[in-house]
């Protein structure tokens, strides 16, 4: 399904707090995959072998990731909404949703909390559930904690929804099920 591009595009990119970070991560990660695909070229020139092509199929899986992510978080938006639909770009796909297929929208936040090394960290992640006329749910957080509002709002002005707050997962689930 493709959506074409138009005039009342909103662009919604994702707010990455320390990009040096990032970008350090990303630079070790092509570093690590660009030598796992030199290593694997020079050995298969030299002997072949068939650990030389699996050492290249990883060496080049990491390389796209790396791209990839570089691609959804700095070099473009996380979210494009516009009057024919709503585009969300991931690391390892593409999600689109035509406005007239959709039927339903739910927003809730649920709280994760992640514990390493003794302490725990407790944040809340912001979900939206977008329900489709064939009765597919897809789930997925919100791309950054800045301007949250303005995506729901800009979701429900474009589709023509009201967005229903949810409170809990169990009431997600309830949703999920439901037919509205």
């Amino acid at each position: 399904m493709r959506i074409q591009p138009s005039d009342d595009e909103e662009y919604f990119y994702v707010d990455i707090p320390s990009k040096t970070t990032m970008y350090i991560i990303c630079f070790i990660g092509t570093l690590f995959g660009g030598l796992l695909v030199l290593s694997s070229i020079v050995q298969l020139l030299n002997s072949g072998g068939p650990d030389n092509f699996l050492t290249l199929a990883i060496g080049s899986g990491i390389l796209v990731i790396v791209w990839r992510y570089l691609k959804v978080t700095v070099m473009g938006p996380r979210m494009i909404i516009s009057s024919q639909g709503v585009v969300l770009k991931g690391v390892l796909g593409t999600k689109r949703w035509r406005l007239n297929d959709v039927t339903s929208i739910v927003s809730f936040p649920t709280v994760v909390t992640s514990r390493s090394s003794g302490s725990s960290i407790t944040m809340e992640v912001h979900f939206l559930g977008i329900k489709t006329r064939s009765g597919k749910v897809s789930k997925f957080t919100l791309p950054s904690f800045v301007g949250n509002e303005q995506i729901l709002k800009s979701i429900a002005v474009k589709m023509q929804l009201t967005i229903q707050d949810i409170k809990d997962d169990a009431t997600f689930e309830k949703w999920q099920k439901s037919d509205v």
